[in-house]
């Protein structure tokens, strides 16, 4: 009548014919495990993740914060550039009191080109100028004025960067927190 599979997989016919089929036993004898993870497994790999993250995340915003620095320190350093080149020309700086870097432009853009008025933190550059001397000041992390300013390095991404009369009076250095 029918077809019978037999221990080892072998395919007993009705005349008595034996057909080897293994494949075949392997196939009907396959027992489905469940599907999905277990919970240890998942608590595993959350508890992987969160320690990655816990690693990376503080150092991708060092190095972030870092990046924001240079460019500052950049961009005020392309302005005290500009200004050294508008006093070789006109014997003084511009005269402007408590005001940013943007004002300057129309003046400065003969001498340097479109450039930044912001700084890595996208805060306007500080500037400030009685005609002999200038300051250009990038107001870091926290974007606010850090008075008073030392002569010297920082360690502190919220401190002010200070350029004045072609030089650093105040930067960054070594670790910053």
């Amino acid at each position: 009548m029918g077809q019978d599979l037999g221990e080892a997989g072998f395919l007993v016919g009705c005349s008595g014919t034996i057909l080897a089929f293994p494949f075949l036993v392997m196939v009907m004898r396959k027992q489905h495990s469940a599907a999905g993870f277990t919970l240890i497994e998942l608590l595993i790999v959350v508890a992987v993740i969160g320690l990655i993250a816990a690693i990376a995340i503080p150092n991708l915003l060092n190095a972030l914060h870092k990046a924001r620095q240079s460019r500052s320190m950049g961009e005020v350093r392309t302005i005290g550039t500009g200004l050294a080149m508008y006093q070789r020309d006109n014997a003084f700086y511009p005269v402007l009191t408590d005001s940013d870097a943007s004002v300057l432009r129309p003046d400065l853009t003969i001498y340097i080109g479109n450039y930044s008025d912001r700084d890595g933190w996208a805060t306007l550059i500080g500037y400030n100028s009685d005609g002999s001397q200038y300051t250009v000041i990038s107001y870091g992390r926290n974007k606010t004025v850090d008075l008073p300013y030392i002569n010297g390095t920082t360690n502190d991404f919220d401190s002010d960067i200070v350029f004045s009369e072609g030089v650093f009076v105040q930067w960054p250095e070594g670790s910053q927190k």
